[in-house]
């Protein structure tokens, strides 16, 4: 049984804007990646624990396993979704000035 809700959200004087949101929760993401690179953190933290490759012990998925090559096909998808390069994970140029946050490109050449 599906039951629909429809929430109607008003914040004081003015109304919700639809896809602002939206655009803020993008431009926190797309940021955080940014200062994750230039932090040294890129496609090489972008991994599963190795234990998930090998197979899980016990329970109803017991022998289960994710395969690495599979999972790096998927890994580079979901890069090539974001706007980024499917390889390295960095966001593009494009990208990151579509989200006004040009002003974070220098933090990527570093």
């Amino acid at each position: 049984m599906m039951i629909r809700i429809k929430i109607k959200v008003y914040a004081g004087p003015q109304a919700y804007l639809p896809g602002k949101q939206e655009e803020s929760i993008i431009q926190i993401r797309e940021g955080a990646r940014v200062f994750n690179l230039g932090e040294g953190l890129g496609e090489k933290e972008d991994c599963l624990p190795e234990r998930l490759h090998q197979g899980l012990e016990g329970g109803l998925l017991e022998g289960e396993k994710i395969d690495p090559q599979e999972f790096a096909r998927a890994r580079e998808m979901y890069y090539g979704m974001m706007g980024w390069d499917p390889q390295s994970g960095v966001p593009s140029k494009y990208k990151l000035e579509e989200l006004n946050l040009g002003w974070t490109l220098p933090r990527l050449k570093s």
